[in-house]
C-alpha cells in the first residue's frame, strides 16, 4: 500500500538507507563510497522537501552528542547550527549552489567545509562552516526526523496540499514527440 505523506517516507527511508549504507561499509570499507552516499542523501533530505515544508520545520534544538562534535563555525554567526530549521536551510543553500569542499586526510574524506553567499556576486561568503563525516551523519538523521515530526503532525488536508506540491508528475500530452 502506497503512503499518502510522500515526504515523510522519504526521510524514513532515507535513514532506512544510510542504515544499510553503514553495513555496508563495515564490510567492504575500500569497495564502498560512504561519504558519497551520505552526501547524496544529505541532498536528497536537503533539496527534496517543498521550501514551504521547510520554513515550517519546528525550531528543535539540534541534538548533537557531545559539544566538540558540532560543526565549527569558522566564519559568521556561530549559532547558525543551534537551531534545526536554521541550520537546515543554511545547508541547502550551501549545496544547492555546490559551496562544498572536500576535507581529505591519508586518502579518505573525513569532513566538508560549507559555505553561503547572502546574495548573489556578494565579495564574501556570510559564513563558513567545517562539518565532520559524523556529524553530516548526526545532521542528516536529524533533518530527517524532523521532517518526519512535521509531516505526522500535520492534518490531512494539509498533508494533501503539500502533496500536490510536491508532485511531479510528468503530464505527457503528446509521446510521440519522444
Amino acid at each position: 500500500m502506497q503512503s499518502r505523506n510522500t515526504l515523510f517516507d522519504f526521510m524514513d527511508r532515507t535513514i532506512r538507507n544510510l542504515r544499510v549504507a553503514d553495513d555496508i561499509a563495515q564490510r567492504d570499507p575500500h569497495g564502498f563510497f560512504e561519504v558519497t552516499q551520505l552526501v547524496n542523501s544529505v541532498i536528497g533530505m536537503l533539496i527534496f522537501p517543498a521550501e514551504e515544508a521547510l520554513a515550517s520545520l519546528p525550531a528543535a534544538v539540534l541534538n548533537m552528542p557531545v559539544a566538540n562534535a558540532h560543526p565549527r563555525v569558522l566564519h559568521g554567526d556561530p549559532e547558525i547550527f543551534t537551531l534545526v530549521g536554521p541550520a537546515l536551510r543554511k545547508l541547502r543553500n550551501s549545496f544547492a549552489h555546490f559551496n562544498i569542499e572536500f576535507e581529505n586526510h591519508n586518502n579518505q574524506i573525513v569532513g566538508l567545509y560549507t559555505w553561503s553567499y547572502r546574495y548573489v556576486g556578494a565579495p564574501e561568503p556570510d559564513w563558513v562552516a567545517y562539518i565532520s563525516v559524523e556529524d553530516l551523519r548526526a545532521l542528516l538523521k536529524q533533518g530527517c526526523e524532523a521532517f518526519m515530526q512535521f509531516t505526522s503532525s500535520q492534518s490531512p488536508s494539509k498533508i494533501d496540499a503539500l502533496e500536490r506540491r510536491l508532485d511531479k508528475t510528468l503530464k505527457i500530452k503528446n509521446k510521440s514527440g519522444f
